[in-house]
């Protein structure tokens, strides 16, 4: 920090309570308000983040509720579409193998199991979260489609990527959002291949 002056730092005249000194450029003194740095961004209260944290867990909670409730709801037939088959070796047979658990596999798995084509599976080469381009080499810091454009979510409102960001950040951030971001994109995939129960192997090359 700047030396300490003869005789000390001491609080001039015209300073308010709560106030400090701060050296201007022609070598005087000014006040500072050490409160007003309170408002500025970057700056949170203590406890904040935790706050925020259990704030964002409860809305995905609530979230993943209402999606059990409408997948619930939709849930016909009632009987599997395709009747369970074994094979020569006596283990299940796929009545679907999607190739590639990008967000278009997900969401043709995701459709055939509200169909009530349960035996699915998705394969995919790579790791598990890193599948399609926007965690590997996707470069564009925002998706380039509008944000109110329909996703993967199968019609259900409570499977949108807009039910999923209002859950953790509130009405007024998608108000305020001008395009979704490639990386929250990418959780919000992530969410969806969890939250629908899809079975997903990782590691697989055709």
């Amino acid at each position: 920090g700047p030396p300490r002056p003869a005789g000390g730092w001491q609080r001039g005249k015209g300073c308010r309570r709560g106030e400090s000194l701060r050296r201007r450029a022609d070598g005087g003194r000014e006040p500072r308000d050490r409160h007003r740095f309170r408002a500025l961004p970057g700056l949170r209260r203590r406890g904040a983040d935790r706050d925020e944290g259990a704030r964002m867990s409860t809305g995905l909670a609530a979230l993943e509720a209402e999606v059990a409730r409408q997948l619930d709801i939709l849930a016909y037939p009632q009987r599997e579409w395709v009747a369970p088959r074994l094979g020569p070796d006596g283990l299940p047979v796929l009545a679907c193998a999607v190739i590639g658990a990008g967000q278009y596999g997900l969401a043709v798995g995701a459709l055939l199991k509200r169909e009530r084509v349960s035996q699915v599976t998705l394969f995919d080469d790579s790791a598990e979260g890193l599948e399609g381009p926007w965690t590997t080499f996707a470069r564009m810091e925002m998706l380039r489609t509008p944000k109110y454009l329909a996703g993967p979510e199968c019609g259900l409102p409570a499977l949108s990527f807009r039910a999923w960001w209002e859950a953790q950040h509130g009405e007024a951030a998608w108000d305020a959002l001008f395009r979704v971001p490639r990386t929250a994109w990418m959780d919000y995939l992530r969410w969806f291949r969890r939250v629908t129960g899809l079975a997903v192997r990782n590691g697989w090359r055709l």
